[in-house]
């Protein structure tokens, strides 16, 4: 075994075929090596380099263990060997390596060592100081410490070589363990090959790490804001969250990870993200921090967390959820997922269909056309914020206004049920506006302290209930039977087909609302209102409202007038009617009901109109409840049913129906319309109207009070008696039993009140009984009108 020794000064020793030692003595001492025996090689003193090589080498060079530190000399102790070699060295402070086309494992220590590996897989890991390395052909790692170095590292491993200050890089596909500097260091594109770990450090770092193989993979940052950027495109599974970024309280920055079956990438104190998904599709759920992260997912249903900052994300294809914290911005954020790209101040954002967890700005949001793919949840804040929300799966979202004037948009016309109020509003005492909720088979949503509302329910004959509060509101229901309560404000409703109901407050309206539901629509001041049949609750003005044009729909009204001359339509309903202050008429309908006794009798009310009801009987359930009316317009049952309907001392308007009615109409000047029956007519004081639209039946009717000198008068319907309008010609009236002649057609007998009609005043027609008239008074044919 030849024994080669240096001098005291800078020696270059070589080695025999042998097995050779090698011994530098003192001074800056150079051993070369080459493939060939069992060799040893002894720096000494001094700063000594040991030259292998061993691109001969028949198989692949391997450590012989890490260097370790030789505390006498200085230097560092180890060893290398391959199958034909070996060599033991001993206070060795450089390297500079050259290996064959094995898959070799070479690690080198603190000198400014090179390394230069072949054709294979080789694991090269230089330690710190100004370092060369070529990783050769294959597929090649490098491992690096560079927290010696005075400046900031930027190695990019698609570049052919990486050089500067801290040494120089070439043919390396990915890294296995790198220490950074404490500066502003960037390592890029490691491949998917193998198991990577950096320890960053301080300074503004970044790595990008291609996630395709079994394995964990872990960068830690450190002080400064440093990026993890992770591209699992090459993958072919889906990218999770290992549970959401957690705060890491010593360093700043956040802890967490992203896996898929073909790795797991874990990271500590990473401020800022860019993360790629797998092109395909895989469900993926990706969640980031507060940084100004980049997140790019492929075709499957995604569900992206984008934090806090401002952000890119695109969801790609698929039906992708879309999360994100504004409450950071300083402007208002407007996102409308129909947009192909939706971008401002706030980041880039495109191709989501629903949102997942939204915070909003301190400004003037809005969220529009979430699609009812998944669950959502709105945390708005302050500012007028707005949110669409297109309601299509089960379970529950949640939509929380906060101060300012906040409008829900929700849309169920996908959807293929009723939708009904979940409650209705309740105000919102601490931050304003309004709690409660809407659902349906499909699902809810809930909300709180909501101003405005803008609901669209399901295509189908659903029947919807729907209530609002006191924004301006907007309310389209579809083909069911539906009852719609807009509460107060400017608001738009459609009820659409059906039987609908309209109920609403125009307490704080400034001038009269006038409404008819006969008419296809009705708008103005108060609003919009399209397509309803029926009023449900309904809050007047302080002026002269008039809700009329109900149909015959057997539903419970309730109105409360307030002041104002209003006037009040109701039909064969339930109803209540709460005139106040005002001039008021009541008008009420039972001419669609046929088996019912209509009877009413007022009561003075002290503080000013009549108070009653209108009961139907046996139909009790079809009363009609009123206080503080002063005028009456009520039209009997079309029955045999004997009605009695007594108003009070307004001016008022009975109308008889089928059977032997009695009207009495008070004090006002009333119009009291006798029916097909025999019928008793009152009008008490007042200029009255009694009016005979058909020939009567039977005995006639029965006129008690007529009284010519407060202007009572009888009035004929042209068609009914065949005469012209207008007064009564003198011609056409006789006092006596019978016509007199042929243009007589009405006779009066005084002796005992009796009116007859005779169609043609010859006695070829019978003359027929019209009325009995109590009080026997003096008529002439001025008591008459035709009309």
């Amino acid at each position: 075994m030849p024994v080669i020794d240096g001098t005291s000064g800078n020696d270059t020793l070589g080695d025999t075929s042998g097995n050779d030692t090698l011994n530098g003595l003192e001074g800056n001492d150079r051993l070369n090596l080459t493939a060939g025996g069992f060799d040893i090689a002894n720096g000494g003193l001094g700063t000594d380099t040991l030259v292998l090589d061993y691109s001969a080498a028949t198989s692949a060079v391997q450590d012989n263990g890490p260097p370790s530190a030789n505390g006498t000399l200085g230097g560092f102790n180890g060893g290398y060997f391959s199958t034909n070699l070996r060599v033991t060295y001993n206070s060795i402070e450089r390297f500079d390596i050259t290996t064959g086309t094995f898959n070799d494992t070479i690690t080198t220590a603190s000198g400014n060592d090179t390394v230069s590996t072949g054709l294979g897989d080789d694991f090269v890991n230089v330690g710190s100081g100004k370092n060369t390395a070529d990783g050769g052909g294959g597929t090649d790692r490098l491992s690096a410490d560079f927290s010696g170095q005075g400046a900031g590292v930027s190695i990019d491993l698609n570049n052919a070589i990486s050089s500067g200050a801290f040494g120089s890089f070439s043919n390396f596909e990915y890294f296995g363990t790198i220490t950074g500097s404490g500066f502003n260091d960037v390592f890029l594109n490691a491949s998917g090959a193998g198991i990577s770990t950096f320890n960053l450090g301080a300074g503004n770092d970044t790595v990008s790490l291609l996630a395709g193989t079994s394995g964990t993979r872990t960068v830690n940052g450190d002080l400064g804001s440093d990026t993890l950027v992770v591209d699992f495109s090459a993958g072919g599974s889906a990218v999770q969250n290992n549970g959401p970024p957690s705060t890491n309280g010593a360093l700043g920055g956040f802890n967490g990870g992203y896996f898929s079956t073909l790795g797991r990438v874990n990271y500590t104190s990473i401020e800022r993200f860019d993360i790629t998904t797998a092109a395909g599709v895989f469900n993926d759920t990706i969640t980031t921090a507060t940084g100004d992260d980049t997140v790019n997912t492929g075709d499957g249903a995604d569900l992206v967390d984008v934090g806090a900052g401002d952000n890119t994300a695109n969801g790609g294809a698929g039906v992708d959820r879309l999360s994100a914290d504004f409450s950071g911005q300083t402007g208002g954020v407007s996102i409308n997922l129909n947009n192909t790209l939706n971008d401002g101040g706030y980041g880039s954002l495109k191709n989501f269909e629903y949102f997942g967890t939204i915070t909003g700005s301190g400004f003037n949001d809005v969220f529009l056309n979430a699609s009812g793919a998944g669950i959502s949840t709105f945390n708005l804040g302050a500012g007028n914020d707005t949110v669409s929300l297109l309601a299509g799966t089960t379970g529950t979202s949640r939509v929380h206004g906060d101060v300012g004037s906040d409008t829900l948009m929700i849309d169920f016309s996908a959807g293929g049920s009723a939708v009904q109020n979940n409650g209705p509003p309740s105000a919102n005492g601490t931050l304003g506006g309004f709690n409660g909720g809407y659902l349906s088979s499909l699902g809810r949503v809930t909300y709180t302290s909501i101003e405005r509302f803008d609901i669209t329910t399901a295509t189908g004959a659903f029947n919807d209930t729907i209530t609002t509060a006191s924004g301006n509101d907007v309310v389209n229901t579809k083909q069911g039977d539906d009852l719609v309560d807009v509460g107060s404000g400017k608001d738009t409703a459609d009820g659409g087909a059906g039987e609908d109901g309209i109920a609403a407050d125009f307490s704080d309206d400034s001038r009269g609302v006038v409404i008819d539901l006969e008419d296809a629509v009705n708008s103005g001041k108060f609003g919009s209102f399209t397509s309803f049949e029926y009023f449900r609750d309904i809050i007047g003005s302080d002026f002269d409202d008039s809700f009329t044009g109900m149909s015959d729909v057997d539903t419970r009204e309730l109105f409360e007038l307030g002041d104002g001359d209003d006037v009040v339509e109701v039909r064969n309903g339930r109803d209540t009617v709460h005139g106040g202050d005002g001039d008021d008429t009541l008008v009420v309908d039972y001419s669609t009901t046929e088996s019912a006794t209509i009877s009413s009798q007022p009561t003075l009310n002290p503080n000013g109109g009549f108070d009653g009801m209108l009961t139907p009987s046996p139909a009790a359930s079809n009363l009609c409840f009123f206080t503080s009316i002063e005028n009456f317009d009520i039209t009997a049952s079309t029955g045999v049913y004997a009605d009695k309907l007594i108003t009070g001392s307004g001016d008022d308007i009975i109308r008889s129906g089928g059977g032997n009615d009695t009207l009495a109409g008070g004090q006002g000047d009333d119009t009291l319309i006798g029916g097909e029956g025999g019928d008793k007519m009152s009008g008490a004081g007042g200029a009255d109207q009694y009016r005979f639209d058909s020939v009567a039946f039977g005995d006639g009717d029965r006129i008690e009070g007529f009284n010519i000198t407060e202007n009572d008068v009888f009035a004929l319907d042209s068609d009914a008696f065949g005469l012209p309008e207008g007064a009564l010609a003198a011609g056409r009236f006789v006092v006596d039993n019978t016509a007199q002649d042929a243009d007589d057609r009405l006779i009066y007998n005084p002796a005992n009140g009796k009116l007859f009609f005779d169609a043609d005043g010859t006695g070829a027609q019978a003359q027929v009984l019209i009325a009995t008239i109590t009080n026997t008074p003096t008529l002439s044919a001025g008591d008459f009108i035709v009309i």
